[in-house]
């Protein structure tokens, strides 16, 4: 599933600012992502939320280039 550049935009932010901030708050958090606290609270609400959130899409990313590889029709 393709994000719009925006939301790709949003989720890149929020996982370089986690990774900044692996001890910090969600209002941390969102602070280094460049959103309010209630922005972030309203899009995943939990910490362990949006390392899931994180994770899915890397997992979603990871399959894309799988796929787009064509590694069934490699030499």
């Amino acid at each position: 599933m393709e994000l719009p550049a925006a939301d790709d935009k949003f989720l890149k932010a929020l996982a370089v600012a986690l990774v900044d901030h692996s001890n910090g708050t969600l209002k941390d958090i969102a602070q280094a992502a460049g959103v309010s606290k209630a922005t972030l609270n309203r899009f995943c609400g939990t910490r362990a939320n949006l390392v899931e959130l994180l994770l899915n899409h890397a997992s979603d990313l990871m399959n894309q280039m799988v796929a787009d590889a064509d590694l069934q029709h490699a030499p």
